[in-house]
């Protein structure tokens, strides 16, 4: 994957996590949402943060799979998906 493909990459996760999840319901179904963000997203989570966040032993004590990847699952989810937007851009993650 190329910087300007993970950039664009991060910037949709960006607004993903950081829209209401209401206004994002309205534009497609929550499955074609979350069958989306599995395929284009997911993998990246998967390559470059899983394996330093799971389990007992995650960094940050943020275990990154098992995060919920549907951001209507519940407030607190959309909020720890929020923490890692942040952290991704601040460039401070991965």
């Amino acid at each position: 994957m190329t910087a300007r493909q993970v950039s664009t990459l991060l910037s949709l996760f960006a607004v993903l996590v950081t829209s209401d999840a209401t206004s994002l319901a309205q534009a497609d179904s929550p499955g074609d949402q979350l069958n989306s963000f599995r395929k284009s997203v997911a993998p990246f989570f998967h390559r470059h943060c899983v394996d330093c966040h799971r389990g007992e032993k995650a960094e940050g004590d943020f275990e990154l799979d098992r995060l919920d990847y549907d951001l209507s699952a519940s407030s607190d989810v959309a909020r720890q998906w929020q923490k890692v937007s942040h952290k991704l851009i601040l460039g401070e993650m991965p």
